[in-house]
């Protein structure tokens, strides 16, 4: 984890780096003897999720990042110390789920507030965004982030009025609308719908992926990070456990499950109005995959699929009302309360299956074979 550029105590909890850009943490989530060092190098042009069981530290690494709890740890970015930075000066904004607003305003003033007082939003903010690497993290506009986060019919409402999920949307306006160039997400969508959520994790996406913004988030949910993450980082007993692309991740955190899943990462292609379909190809491939059509299919994609929804097959050629068939590699078979689990290759990705144990027999599967995975476009 080493970067020649980068000096540091070993006893340090937290080191952090973005100067490639990429994230260097060196972490004891919680300070204790029992928990050792954590280090990672991850990529910041994409979304960093983090997972880990109750207690494992995951909200005081965050909290620690945005200079909003002390330790004796070191943080750094891009060779630059954080430490005795204000909360105003970090370049780094936390937003938990149940952060406050100031209820006796309208969600407005408080937008208002941030975006008036945010000294990332200052005139001189190019050159503080300039010293940490982020050159390219223009502040989004007002309009921009109203939109995003879809609050335009609440702006003069009291906060104290406002659901959950309507607090929630404010809340993370309010920390696009800091001009921060690192959001560090902590559980931050729980009250809101899936749909909702679904539409502001592509928003988001596409910001990171612009390099206008860094995101790093901890969730529960398997399917929230399956969603939103690029890199999936999993935290038990104060180590890495599990770390790589979502995708590899996923299915290795999920090995034998009978209730698994799977994200496919594709490249948008083009949109089939006549069949209402969009149509992809697997990233990297020139493999196609249709799926469900959407306005915003332009934005990189992310597929789930459920195990159970996956047909194994030997041949490619059937004829059937499935519109996707992609060749694939077995990889490993798990046998778990009746069911068989397969986890199979199909160029470069991740995908869980589950077929019954005679199907299992009947096909005489095992690993290495090539085979075909057809699931459907709906």
């Amino acid at each position: 984890m080493n970067d020649n550029n980068t000096a540091y105590d070993a006893s340090s909890a937290l080191i952090f780096n973005i100067s490639t850009p990429s994230l260097n943490l060196r972490a004891a989530p919680k300070i204790s003897s029992k928990h050792r060092d954590l280090s990672l190098n991850l990529d910041l042009h994409a979304v960093v999720g983090i997972l880990g069981d109750s207690g494992a530290g995951k909200t005081s690494l965050l909290k620690r990042m945005a200079g909003l709890s002390k330790a004796e740890t070191q943080l750094r970015l891009s060779g630059i110390s954080l430490d005795g930075l204000s909360t105003q000066q970090n370049p780094c904004v936390y937003l938990g789920s149940d952060a406050p607003l100031f209820e006796h305003l309208s969600l407005q003033a408080n937008l208002d507030l941030v975006f008036a007082q945010s000294i990332w939003r200052a005139k001189t903010s190019a050159k503080l965004r300039q010293k940490y690497g982020f050159d390219d993290c223009e502040p989004i506009t007002m309009d921009e982030v109203v939109k995003l986060c879809e609050v335009e019919h609440l702006l003069r409402s009291p906060c104290h009025i406002l659901s959950g999920g309507e607090k929630q949307r404010g809340l993370l306006a309010r920390a696009l609308l800091s001009a921060k160039p690192i959001l560090l997400l902590d559980e931050a969508f729980s009250a809101m719908d899936w749909a909702l959520r679904h539409r502001i994790y592509k928003q988001l996406r596409q910001i990171c992926q612009t390099g206008q913004r860094a995101i790093v988030m901890v969730s529960h949910s398997h399917r929230e990070l399956a969603l939103m993450s690029d890199t999936l980082v999993q935290i038990q007993d104060g180590e890495i456990v599990e770390h790589g692309s979502t995708s590899a991740a996923l299915a290795q955190m999920q090995n034998g499950s009978v209730n698994g899943f799977s994200a496919l990462e594709l490249s948008f292609i083009a949109q089939d109005t006549r069949n209402h379909l969009s149509k992809f190809c697997l990233k990297g491939t020139n493999t196609p995959v249709y799926a469900r059509f959407t306005e915003d299919a332009h934005i990189t994609h992310r597929l789930l699929l459920e195990a159970q929804s996956i047909v194994i097959a030997r041949q490619g050629d059937l004829r059937s009302s499935m519109l996707n068939c992609l060749p694939v590699t077995l990889r490993n078979i798990e046998q778990v309360d009746n069911r068989a689990v397969l986890t199979v290759d199909a160029q470069g990705q991740s995908i869980i299956a589950q077929i019954s144990l005679k199907s299992l027999s009947d096909m005489q599967l095992a690993p290495q074979q090539a085979l075909y995975a057809y699931f459907k476009a709906l």
